[in-house]
C-alpha cells in the first residue's frame, strides 16, 4: 500500500535536441524544475510544504517536459495550482535575474563536472555520433550563456499539457 500519492505531468515542449532553442530549453528547465534552486523545488516543496519532491525534466529527442512531485493526495490541486503558477509567471518574464543566474552557474557545473566523468565522455561522444553533430565544451558554454531571460519566457509560453497522472495513496493512514 502506497501512502504517498504520485503526480505527473507531462507537457509538450517542440524544442528538440541542439536545435535553435535547446539552449533556452535548458536553462528554461532547470530554472523551473530541474535544479535543486528550482521554482517548483523552492516553491512546492520548501516555501508550502506540499511535496516530497517536486522537479522537472526535459527530454530534447521527444520535445517533452514531464513534472513529479510526490505528494499527499489531499493537496493535489493546491500543488496544481502552484506548479501551473510557476510556468505562468515565467511565461510572463517574472524571473528573479539572481536565480536566473545561479541556475545558469548550476548547468554550466553540472556540464563541467560531466567531462570529468569517462562515462559521461563516452556517452556524448556515442550521442554526437547518432545524431551527426558535435557541440564543443565552449562552443557549449558560449550557448548557455548567451541565453536571456526573455528567451526563457518565450519557451515557457510553447509548453502545452498533453496528460495528467496521478496515483493516489493510501489515506487511512
Amino acid at each position: 500500500p502506497l501512502q504517498q500519492s504520485k503526480l505527473n505531468l507531462a507537457y509538450q515542449l517542440p524544442v528538440y535536441y541542439r536545435d535553435t532553442h535547446f539552449y533556452e530549453a535548458l536553462v528554461f528547465n532547470g530554472l523551473f524544475g530541474g535544479t535543486p534552486i528550482s521554482l517548483l523545488f523552492k516553491n512546492v516543496r520548501e516555501k508550502n510544504s506540499l511535496a516530497y519532491y517536486a522537479s522537472s525534466c526535459f527530454d530534447g529527442f521527444t520535445g517533452t517536459l514531464s513534472v513529479q512531485a510526490g505528494i499527499d493526495q489531499r493537496n493535489q490541486q493546491a500543488v496544481l495550482d502552484i506548479i501551473t503558477e510557476q510556468l505562468d509567471d515565467i511565461a510572463h518574464g517574472h524571473i528573479d535575474s539572481e536565480v536566473f543566474n545561479q541556475v545558469v552557474a548550476s548547468l554550466i557545473n553540472n556540464h563541467e563536472s560531466r567531462q570529468d566523468s569517462p562515462r559521461a565522455v563516452i556517452n556524448q561522444s556515442v550521442l554526437d555520433q547518432l545524431v551527426g553533430s558535435t557541440v564543443s565544451a565552449d562552443d557549449w558554454l558560449a550557448h548557455i550563456q548567451a541565453v536571456t531571460p526573455q528567451q526563457v519566457a518565450a519557451i515557457a509560453e510553447q509548453v502545452t499539457l498533453q496528460a495528467t497522472y496521478f496515483l493516489k495513496g493510501d489515506e487511512s493512514r
